[in-house]
């Protein structure tokens, strides 16, 4: 009778429990950044819309925990969640003055794990869904 190598058992054993923790971390394998941000300014009102995609199956425990707002790279507001009024995501606007060349920058950031920034240059007329550039995130 012969016997498999014991090295073998090791090196099996070792991988089993490296591979352990994996189990064990179900909110790390849903976890991931708002999946788009489109950003919209009415020059008339003076507000800029924000509308999110942020998609996930509990919104009281996964959504995006803040909005942070930039208007030529000064910080302009932070508004903070506790929770994600849909599934989906949401739209929210916000009250700020801009001119036009002003350059908007939002960057939404998840409660688990991950940001996504958004830019918009204003233009005369205002900037609709259309005229917003996502950024490359980080």
């Amino acid at each position: 009778m012969k016997r498999k190598p014991r090295h073998l058992w090791n090196a099996a054993g070792i991988a089993g429990l490296l591979l352990l923790p994996l189990i064990f971390m179900p909110a790390a394998a849903e976890a991931h950044r708002p999946a788009a941000i489109v950003l919209a300014y009415e020059a008339g009102a003076g507000q800029l819309t924000v509308t999110v995609t942020h998609r996930v199956s509990n919104p009281d425990r996964h959504y995006v925990e803040s909005i942070r707002i930039w208007k030529n790279g000064v910080p302009s507001g932070e508004f903070a969640y506790k929770s994600q009024p849909d599934k989906d995501g949401f739209t929210y606007t916000y009250d700020i003055s801009a001119n036009e060349g002003d350059v908007l920058r939002v960057e939404g950031t998840c409660s688990v794990y991950g940001k996504r920034p958004a830019e918009l240059t204003v233009t005369a007329a205002g900037s609709d869904p259309g005229g917003s550039a996502p950024v490359a995130g980080k």
